[in-house]
């Protein structure tokens, strides 16, 4: 019976020393954990970790000390793992800047009309825009404010008018041929390694007249991230007209784009030739008998970059374009030119990105225009 107690008091002493050492803290965890965590870019997937891990203590079991404490590491978080990477003075942020919106009709080897450009024009234009900083955008991303640029790029708005065939063309293999707009703009945005994405005002058998050609065409640029825009059927001025003739005209538009991509929300609408409805409403609300349309965004022809959609002047359904054409540097005609030149020696004018999608930074002495909307996403800074 002793001899029992004795065997029994010796299991019970070895698994108290077994205990003793397990329960004895990680040094490397415990230094690992008092470490601040730097900051990341995935903010979001730390956080996630960092709730489900701690640091190893006292209490916890032996077997598993080790490998919480490595863990521990994302636990504590450091108040700043959440504020942007770049400091808005450095880049010169300003989110209440300006954005070029720039309207494109013909290419031309001719030169065409005063609306039109030379292909060689245009693509000097984009190498000019990419190389200066600017990443093209669609009017959605402005109605969205889901503008997410890089720490010192500006947007802009790529705008296409009448679906004209050398606007947009695909291959057998469904890549743009390299001759028309969208084959360029693809040329020179894979170059400069931004997004080529634009808005294409189309009119019914766009891109050629083909029917099955020009729905394979708008679906791919759906695809690709592009956005379709309505620009009525008749591409005439919609003033002195009839309001159910207006509305179904700008429904017949609308249709165009769904017909082809029944998905496709069709949410910005062009004005053909510039003009107002009578009632000016009915660009971009209306009711048929047909059915019904809503627009979030109406174009218009000029002429001068539309406000910040962080701005208290943004208004959607009145935007302006800049139309594409150079500058002599003498009196200011109002083309593309023209105005980039005074958004490149404007800081104040200029729409710059703090590379963070979810605040407004701008120069605190710009804070009049903040939108009140947008309160609380503003970060005012001082300029040095």
């Amino acid at each position: 019976m002793r001899r029992a107690s004795l065997a029994a008091l010796s299991v019970l002493a070895a698994l108290l020393l077994a205990v003793g050492c397990a329960s004895e803290p990680d040094e490397s965890a415990s230094d690992a954990a008092s470490d601040p965590e730097p900051p990341h870019e995935e903010d979001e997937t730390d956080d996630a970790d960092g709730e489900q891990t701690g640091t190893a203590s006292q209490d916890d079991e032996g077997e598993d000390a080790e490998g919480e404490g490595a863990e521990g590491e994302g636990a504590e978080e450091d108040p700043d793992d959440d504020a942007p990477d770049v400091d808005p003075a450095e880049v010169g942020a300003n989110e209440l800047g300006d954005v070029p919106i720039l309207m494109y009709h013909r290419l031309r080897e001719d030169g065409g009309g005063e609306y039109d450009r030379t292909p060689e024009g245009f693509r000097a234009e984009l190498e000019w825009l990419f190389a200066n900083d600017y990443v093209p955008v669609t009017i959605a991303d402005l109605l969205d404010g889901a503008l997410d640029l890089p720490a010192g790029t500006s947007p802009v708005v790529l705008t296409f008018d009448d679906s004209p065939s050398e606007h947009a063309q695909l291959d057998e293999d469904d890549e743009p041929e390299p001759d028309t707009a969208l084959g360029i703009l693809h040329d020179v945005a894979e170059d400069h390694d931004v997004e080529p994405v634009a808005v294409w005002s189309v009119l019914p058998n766009p891109f050629g007249g083909d029917p099955d050609e020009a729905e394979r065409i708008m679906r791919w640029l759906h695809d690709q991230g592009h956005e379709l825009a309505n620009h009525t059927c008749r591409h005439e001025p919609l003033s002195g007209r009839d309001d159910d003739d207006v509305a179904e005209d700008v429904l017949c538009g609308e249709r165009v784009i769904t017909d082809a991509v029944p998905e496709a929300e069709v949410r910005t609408f062009t004005l053909p030739l510039g003009v107002w409805p009578d009632e000016r409403s009915l660009a971009y609300e209306g009711t048929t008998d047909e059915g019904d349309y809503s627009h979030d965004a109406v174009l218009l022809v000029g002429a001068n970059p539309a406000p910040s959609p962080f701005a208290s002047d943004f208004d959607p359904r009145d935007l302006p374009r800049i139309r594409t054409g150079s500058w002599d540097g003498g009196d200011p005609d109002f083309e593309s030119e023209f105005w980039l030149d005074v958004l490149e020696d404007d800081p104040d004018r200029r729409f710059v990105s703090d590379g963070d999608p979810d605040s407004v930074a701008f120069p605190e002495e710009l804070a009049d225009r903040l939108d009140a909307d947008h309160e609380d996403r503003a970060r005012p800074y001082a300029r040095d």
